[in-house]
């Protein structure tokens, strides 16, 4: 099925590109410009689901904020999951509000938990979950999605992260088909692991590091990328920078590389400059999408004016 792109989709695409380059006009060289991105951010923002109103997307909208990502977390598990077919009558309306009020949704974070792990050493469950996958994947098809987002696992026993490995690709092979059909891709996201052991007898999960990152990618389809959460890892630069092109999608907020923070840009350990530094030499094309807490922040306008200071405290920096 060939995705519908919204006209505002094209125009954001035109004008980044445009934007890209200046000429010098001193000695006639061409300069390179950092391109401003797109400014996106998860539905957290919006008080979640029941919270993408028309009103409340087109208010985003005006603030500047194109592009957002809704979870299917608490959506399709937990204590009240929402049957496939209710829930894709949900989406039928967010879909038509969002393309209303001008706002793209760029991606789908699919759910995770102990019973919902590509990457299982058990095959029934790992079984069962790719099939639950495959079904939402079939819901959030009327959203027109570009980017679906999975954990690489959820967390593992001991020594199991070669086996863990060998599951994942095998999930994620299978369901890059049904993905594709839908117009979108696949991205796996690093995840929170600074040390290996979460309790005793318990590791983190994969994508832990820059190194097993590295290594999933390359053992994954071509046609499969990753997100790169800034919030999971110190010095998320380097991450960016290891991987490259195979980004296509990203998760911002501020941390420490050690906890869960969903901090604004600014008030945690990262350092913003040389984050966007990489994703620009990276060729990153996406939106800047936040992944905060709600609390972080007053309202979307916060967000637009967040990027725009960082950005231009990166432009400051190229200066002689």
């Amino acid at each position: 099925m060939l995705k519908r792109k919204s006209i505002y989709a094209w125009i954001s695409v035109l004008m980044v590109s445009i934007s890209g380059f200046c000429m010098d006009t001193m000695n006639g060289d061409e300069v390179r410009t950092p391109q401003k991105l797109r400014i996106g951010t998860t539905i957290s923002v919006f008080g979640g689901l029941e919270g993408l109103t028309y009103e409340n997307l087109k208010e985003a909208r005006s603030a500047g904020i194109s592009d957002i990502e809704i979870s299917l977390t608490g959506l399709v598990n937990g204590d009240h999951p929402i049957p496939n077919a209710e829930l894709k009558e949900k989406f039928r309306r967010v879909k038509h509000d969002a393309d209303s009020a001008g706002i793209n949704i760029w991606s789908i974070h699919m759910p995770y938990g102990a019973d919902c792990d590509p990457s299982h050493v058990d095959e029934t469950i790992r079984s069962h979950s790719e099939n639950a996958y495959r079904g939402y994947i079939d819901v959030v098809g009327v959203l027109e999605p570009e980017v679906i987002l999975f954990h690489p696992s959820w967390r593992l026993g001991l020594n199991e992260r070669k086996q863990r490995m060998s599951q994942l690709i095998k999930t994620i092979t299978s369901l890059n088909k049904d993905v594709k059909e839908t117009g979108a891709i696949i991205v796996l996201e690093n995840l929170l692991g600074y040390k290996l052991l979460r309790s005793p007898g318990v590791e983190r999960p994969l994508g832990r590091t820059v190194e097993e990152m590295v290594e999933i990618m390359d053992l994954m389809p071509a046609d499969v990328y990753a997100a790169i959460d800034m919030n999971h890892i110190k010095n998320p630069e380097r991450l960016i920078a290891a991987l490259g092109s195979r980004i296509k999608s990203v998760h911002i907020a501020d941390g420490d590389g050690e906890k869960e923070c969903h901090q604004l840009p600014g008030r945690g350990k990262n350092n913003w400059t040389l984050i966007l530094q990489a994703l620009d030499r990276a060729g990153y094309t996406g939106p800047f999408l936040y992944e905060i807490r709600a609390k972080e922040v007053n309202g979307f306008t916060d967000l637009v004016a967040t990027y725009h200071r960082i950005y231009e405290d990166y432009i400051k920096s190229l200066q002689p």
